[in-house]
């Protein structure tokens, strides 16, 4: 498959963005041409599965992740099921990820870790300028949000099933988000530290609210 992109390297990286991102590495091994060509691909997606150990994953992504030469990463996504990745480990990404300029991010940890809450996610998340869509999925994801929250660019927010640290961090986190056209909140069990949820806004095109399942 590989061997066929020959028509230049800006239309061969415009591919790479089209694989899954250890697929895109592994064009490093074809040519001397292709050896850091991955490095320029804007888009990673990480997704753990039982048949890979999770040193492996996590070693792959600290090696390569500070490889990154692309200005602005478009999309983060990462997808942990099985594995028992570190919740700091994930911090550090998405902190790196930041400094980035990161465009779309997508946590899903479903099934990590036991007992309380305890992936924070790193207060330089809250005041991105850059970002446009945030998802975030798992109840051990903490939403810690800071008072200097500003969020000016997100458009698209999605928060299933995440704990939130008082009941202001979710009011905080929408009063950021001045151009929110779309917003989806899913409470699974209502243990999330927050009571009420008010939110107006004069641009919103789509508001979902789940609660145990039912949407409102």
């Amino acid at each position: 498959l590989f061997y066929c992109f020959v028509k230049g390297d800006g239309q061969n990286q415009w591919i790479l963005t089209f694989v899954p991102t250890k697929v895109a590495v592994s064009t490093s091994l074809l040519s001397k041409r292709w050896e850091f060509l991955w490095t320029w691909v804007p888009k990673l997606e990480f997704v753990d599965n039982k048949y890979e150990s999770y040193l492996a994953i996590k070693d792959f992504i600290n090696k390569n992740l500070p490889l990154l030469k692309a200005p602005v990463i478009e999309s983060f996504l990462l997808k942990c099921y099985y594995s028992f990745f570190q919740p700091e480990e994930i911090t550090q990404w998405v902190a790196t990820t930041v400094s980035r300029r990161i465009v779309e991010l997508d946590i899903d940890c479903v099934y990590c870790w036991s007992g309380e809450p305890c992936l924070l996610l790193p207060s330089s998340l809250f005041t991105c300028e850059s970002l446009v869509t945030l998802k975030l999925n798992g109840e051990k994801i903490l939403v810690d949000v800071p008072s200097l929250a500003c969020l000016p660019s997100l458009e698209d927010l999605e928060l299933h099933s995440v704990v939130y640290k008082d009941e202001d961090s979710l009011a905080r986190l929408l009063s950021s988000c001045p151009n929110l056209n779309y917003l989806s909140v899913e409470r699974r069990d209502l243990q999330d530290n927050v009571k009420l949820i008010q939110y107006k806004s004069s641009i919103i095109r789509k508001l979902i609210l789940c609660v145990c399942g039912v949407k409102i």
